[in-house]
């Protein structure tokens, strides 16, 4: 298979790996968080984390298997994981677009850009 390929397979699969962890984590905390009162001053923090574990998780996957560029494919991942919350968001609610929504983004590609260079800076590639 060509290295293209080979990246682009990766980083599909580590996209996916990172998805299905921000929003299993995003229901957790729903289910914890049900019927309690919460400051709404926390509630933004609470929303913004499953998405950049989610990132972070799934940059650090792929730039682990692809071996370089780890922030590169690390702000790939994080931009892609925050356009499917977005788009989530956006239709489930009907959520405008503003200032929440570009910090979101903005630390989604930054904890990408961490995941990433962790990944690339730590140990053996993955194999999958």
């Amino acid at each position: 298979m060509s290295k293209w390929k080979n990246q682009i397979i990766s980083l599909g699969v580590s996209m996916g790996i990172g998805l299905v962890l921000g929003v299993g984590l995003l229901l957790a905390f729903s289910a914890v968080l049900k019927g309690r009162e919460m400051p709404p001053v926390l509630l933004q923090p609470m929303a913004f984390l499953p998405a950049a574990l989610g990132a972070l998780a799934s940059a650090f996957i792929a730039s682990k298997k692809i071996g370089e560029n780890g922030l590169v494919y690390g702000s790939i991942c994080g931009l892609v994981l925050f356009c499917c919350f977005l788009g989530a968001a956006v239709a489930a609610a009907g959520l405008p677009l503003g200032l929440g929504a570009l910090m979101k983004c903005i630390i989604c590609v930054l904890c990408g850009c961490i995941g990433g260079v962790l990944g690339v800076n730590t140990g053996k590639k993955l194999k999958f």
